[in-house]
């Protein structure tokens, strides 16, 4: 799924999704379904310019999986820099994915 959608592949990526997904954002907007999980990245990704992303930690709970990643971008209207570290909390059921929550950092999501 990472592969995927670090390659932009977005379609392929949903695969790993259970059709039930909940995808929690860190302000707390709730996306239902692969549908919305789509919507989601594309709020995520939509307002930078030059958007990047970077693995730097994959931490194993057992169900659930923290991924801690490092986004770097422009504002797509500002032209500011950012930078940011968060932590993505996946909760996995049969093999795909069934919760996403999205935490300021990796030690809110662990």
């Amino acid at each position: 799924m990472l592969d995927a959608y670090v390659n932009g592949e977005l379609d392929r990526a949903l695969g790993a999704f259970a059709d039930d997904v909940e995808w929690q954002s860190r302000i707390g907007e709730r996306f239902r379904g692969p549908e919305g999980v789509a919507e989601a990245v594309r709020r995520c990704t939509g307002a930078f310019a030059d958007y990047e992303f970077e693995v730097q930690e994959l931490i194993d709970l057992g169900d659930s999986v923290v991924m801690v990643l490092r986004q770097v971008g422009r504002g797509k209207g500002s032209g500011a820099p950012v930078e940011v570290t968060m932590g993505w909390l996946y909760t996995l059921r049969n093999g795909r994915i069934t919760e996403v929550r999205m935490y300021a950092g990796r030690e809110e999501a662990a």
